[in-house]
Parts: C-alpha cells; sequence; structure tokens
C-alpha cells in the first residue's frame, strides 16, 4: 500500500511519517477493500464502473477519485472500530490523513502519530489553527502552512522555541520550555542559568520568509532575513524572476550585483545593461555576442 504523504519542508517529522507508514504497511487493515475493476458498457461504449454517471446518478455527488488511489481506505470513522486496539491507531491517523478530516487525529493517543497526523491534516487543509495541537512540531507546521500558502503572517511561530527558551531561564523553570525537537537545549540552559545556551536553537523564520518571497517575488520580505548573505539571496532570486535589474541594487555584495544585472541583461537580451554590470560587464556583453 502507498499514499501520497505531506512532507513538512524542514524535514524534522519525516522519521514520525516513516515509522507511521512502515507500520501501516506491515498491519495493513483490510478495511474497506476495493473491488476489481468493472466495466459498464453504455452503447457499446465501457466505462469503468467509478466513472460512469447514470442520469438518476447525476445530482447526487462527485465520487471522491482520491479513495481509488488506495487499496484498503476507512472511508468513514467508525470503520477504524473494527480494527484491534494496537491498528486503531494508525487507523484513525490514516483516516484523517486520507479525508483531511481532523477528528482522526483527535481520536489517535499516541503523542508521536498524533502530532505527524496533525502537522500533515493542517497542510492538507492549508488550516494553521491545526498546529496548535501539536506538540512536537508546533513551529515546524506553521511555517510549512506559511510557505504552502504564501502566508508570511506565519512566519514568525518559527521562533517560538527560541522565544520559550528565554522565558523559561527567567523563570528557572523547566516546564517554560516548549514541546519540541529542540527542548533539550532549553532545558539546558535552564540547568545552566545562561540564556545565551538559548541561541543555538535554530530559528525557522528566515527560511519561511525567504521561501515565500522567493515563492511570491515580494521584494520587502527579503529585509526580514536575519543576515545580509539570506537578503542578497533572496533580493537576486527575486531580480531574476522580475527581469528587473533595478532590483539588484539592493543586493550589498558588489560581485552578486553585478552578476544579477548581468543575469538580468543576459535573460532580456539586452546589450547596454551590460554596462551597468561592473565587472562582469566584458562577460555579459561576450555572452550575448
Amino acid at each position: 500500500m502507498k499514499y501520497n504523504s505531506l512532507l513538512i519542508p524542514i524535514g524534522l517529522i519525516v522519521g514520525l511519517i516513516l515509522v507511521f507508514f512502515v507500520a501501516f504497511m506491515l498491519n495493513q487493515p483490510a478495511i474497506n477493500q476495493l473491488p476489481e475493476e468493472e466495466y459498464v458498457n453504455v452503447n457499446g461504449d465501457e466505462y469503468l464502473d467509478e466513472e460512469y454517471i447514470s442520469s438518476y446518478e447525476e445530482g447526487i455527488g462527485e465520487f471522491d477519485q482520491s479513495l481509488l488511489d488506495e487499496e484498503y481506505a476507512p472511508l468513514l470513522l467508525e470503520d477504524c472500530e473494527l480494527e484491534t486496539e494496537e491498528d486503531k491507531e494508525y487507523c484513525y491517523s490514516y483516516y484523517s490523513i486520507m479525508t483531511g478530516d481532523p477528528q482522526g487525529c483527535e481520536e489517535t493517543t499516541d503523542i508521536g502519530l498524533r502530532d505527524d497526523c496533525f502537522a500533515q491534516v493542517a497542510l492538507t487543509n492549508k488550516d494553521a489553527s491545526l498546529c496548535d495541537r501539536i506538540k512536537a512540531g508546533y513551529s515546524e507546521c506553521y511555517i510549512s502552512v506559511g510557505i504552502d500558502t504564501n502566508n508570511a503572517s506565519y512566519c514568525e511561530k518559527g521562533n517560538f522555541e527560541k522565544e520559550q527558551c528565554f522565558k523559561a531561564v527567567e523563570s528557572g523553570k523547566y516546564t517554560d520550555c516548549a514541546e519540541g525537537y529542540q527542548r533539550k537545549i532549553c532545558n539546558d540552559a535552564v540547568t545552566a542559568k545562561d540564556e545565551s545556551i538559548c541561541e543555538e536553537m535554530i530559528d525557522f523564520r528566515g527560511y519561511c520568509y525567504s521561501a515565500v518571497a522567493i515563492n511570491t517575488s515580494n521584494q520587502t520580505l527579503c529585509n526580514k532575513l536575519p543576515t545580509p548573505e539570506l537578503k542578497d539571496s533572496c533580493f537576486f532570486r527575486i531580480s531574476l524572476n522580475k527581469n528587473n535589474h533595478a532590483l539588484c541594487e539592493n543586493i550589498l555584495s558588489v560581485e552578486l550585483r553585478d552578476n544579477c544585472v548581468a543575469w538580468v541583461a543576459f535573460n532580456t537580451n539586452n546589450k547596454q545593461l551590460c554596462y551597468q554590470a561592473g565587472k562582469e560587464a566584458q562577460s555579459c556583453l561576450d555572452d550575448l555576442a
């Protein structure tokens, strides 16, 4: 059996997805097994049964083609009740991932499966509010939905664990550390009473803002990136996306800025623009010759 897994771009919950998938393959819950293909003969033409809609069936509703992608698929949450206690956990999660209904995630008690379930359904539904139900991977879920929907407002959630780390050091309480993959760093910071240790945590905001900026060619988001190198890279990509040499002027690195102008000149076949490409001017002219 296989299904299209919706992976979190950062990749920090890939392990949970693989555990889910392998365990599900081994258990293979035999629920709602799809029948072998049958053909319907209509005036000499053959149709797959699920593709042919009779006049009686028109208007009743559309057949969900996604259900045909799996040999076994729980069509209803109640179908999972037919499984053993061990298999129910996978069935609940699988139901939600396949249908987009988060109720199956609610029924899942295994923390790893539950978090992965909500993360994938949040992406499927493009609903960042479901990320609030996650303990490990909260920030990653938010930025993944942010990138998928090109909503930069979700990018700020990418610094949640680090912000909680500073608060935990100030309060001296381990319980103030955010649940997540980087919690050990927060615990160490609280133990040492040293907030500088919190700086070791990954801040995902830059990755998020950069991706949304490039996806939408929104150069204003480049200014939200934390380092000059990331900002330059962001402006470079958007300048080429728009073939706008004026945007290259935002690049601090002279070498990269010259390259940016040269590339725009090449893409637009603008020989005169090569003369604004600094050290890359001759190379630009040669390329267009």
